[in-house]
C-alpha cells in the first residue's frame, strides 16, 4: 500500500519533473503533483473546506477542470487512478466547470 506522501507524488518514470516541482511551491500551493500519461499534469489542491483534484494545470490555468472532495481518502483514491486529462474521478461533491444535464 501506497503511503500518502507516494499517492500525491509518485515517482514513477515521467511522472515528476521541473514543473510539478513548480506546482508544490509557495505560487502554486497543491500539495501533489503528477504529470499524467498523456503529457498532461494534475494535482491535489487544498481549499477551504474540501481538497480538489485539478487537472489541465499549467502556468497560467490552476485547472481546466476540477473536482472538490469532502473526503480524503476517497480523493487521493480518485487522484491515483487518473491516467489522462480526459478521466472523470468519482465521489465528487462539486466540479469546475459545473456541467450541468441537457
Amino acid at each position: 500500500m501506497a503511503s500518502v506522501q507516494e499517492t500525491l507524488n509518485p515517482q514513477g518514470p515521467g511522472q515528476q519533473d521541473e514543473f510539478t516541482e513548480w506546482m508544490r511551491g509557495p505560487e502554486a500551493r497543491f500539495i501533489g503533483a503528477k504529470r499524467l500519461p498523456d503529457g498532461t499534469y494534475a494535482g491535489v489542491l487544498p481549499l477551504l473546506f474540501t481538497y480538489a483534484i485539478c487537472l489541465g494545470v499549467s502556468y497560467t490555468d490552476a485547472y481546466k477542470k476540477r473536482f472538490c472532495y469532502n473526503d480524503t481518502s476517497t480523493c487521493l483514491h480518485e487522484y491515483s487512478q487518473l491516467a489522462s486529462f480526459d478521466d472523470e474521478p468519482s465521489g465528487w461533491v462539486a466540479r469546475r466547470p459545473d456541467i450541468q444535464a441537457s
